[in-house]
C-alpha cells in the first residue's frame, strides 16, 4: 500500500472516529408535554456532547424498589423481561412512562410501571449546551424471584 493511500485511510479513518452518533425517536404519537416532538433524542452519553437527563434514583434504588413488588414475592420461579421508555422533557419532567416490552404477566408489568412512574429527574438530557427532550429505555429481566435491572 502506497504512503498516500495510508494518509488518505487515516484521515477517513479519523473523521469517522470523532463523528458524534445522534438518534432521535419516532414518536408516533404526540405527548403532552414535550417540548419538540421532531426532536425527542435517544442520548448516547459516550459520544461528546452528550448527556443523560439526570435521575433522582441511583440504580441500586430502583433495583431494590423493584425487588420490593408483590408479583416478584409471589412468584419466585417467574422468568421473564421487558422494557419500560420514560420520556423526560427539556425541563427534566417526566412527561411519560410506559412499557415498550410487555412481560408474560399484565399484572408484572402494571405493578414494574408503578416503580418507574415514581423516577424524577433533577435535570434535562443535553446536546451540546442546550437542554433536550430525551427517551430513556430501562430493560429488565426477572429470574429466580429477582428483578435484573442494569
Amino acid at each position: 500500500m502506497s504512503k498516500k493511500s495510508l494518509i488518505v485511510l487515516f484521515t477517513c479513518m479519523a473523521f469517522a472516529g470523532s463523528a458524534q452518533m445522534v438518534a432521535t425517536v419516532e414518536m408516533k404519537e404526540e405527548v403532552k408535554g414535550i417540548c419538540d416532538h421532531k426532536k425527542v433524542y435517544a442520548i448516547f452519553p459516550m459520544f461528546g456532547g452528550q448527556k443523560e437527563a439526570v435521575c433522582n434514583m441511583s440504580k441500586e434504588d430502583i433495583r431494590t424498589k423493584l425487588n420490593e413488588i408483590q408479583f416478584i414475592k409471589d412468584h419466585p420461579k417467574h422468568k421473564d423481561k421487558g422494557m419500560v421508555s420514560i420520556f423526560v422533557n427539556c425541563k427534566g419532567e417526566v412527561v411519560k412512562c410506559d412499557t415498550d416490552n410487555k412481560t408474560k404477566d399484565p399484572e408484572l408489568d402494571k405493578q414494574i410501571l408503578e416503580v418507574f412512574k415514581k423516577v424524577t429527574f433533577s435535570l434535562p438530557a443535553q446536546m451540546g449546551d442546550r437542554a433536550v427532550d430525551s427517551c430513556i429505555l430501562y430493560s429488565f429481566e426477572v429470574k429466580k424471584g429477582k428483578v435484573i435491572y442494569d
